[in-house]
């Protein structure tokens, strides 16, 4: 791993526990509205693609 992954995720781990221990701050009525903002964006959310494996002949 390199040395800046090893930052990265370092500011990863960072920011998500800054949000832990700040999420029970929020507003009941915020995390409300984000929570039908979240359902709003999934429902607006375009199906993913599934690919199939192509299978290229090879010469024996």
């Amino acid at each position: 791993m390199s040395s800046l992954e090893t930052k990265e995720l370092e500011f990863a781990r960072q920011v998500r526990r800054a949000l832990d221990e700040n999420a029970a701050s929020i507003p009941s009525a915020t995390v409300d509205r984000l929570a039908m903002a979240r359902r709003a964006a999934l429902a607006r959310k375009k199906p993913e693609t599934v690919s199939a494996p192509v299978f290229v002949p090879a010469l024996a």
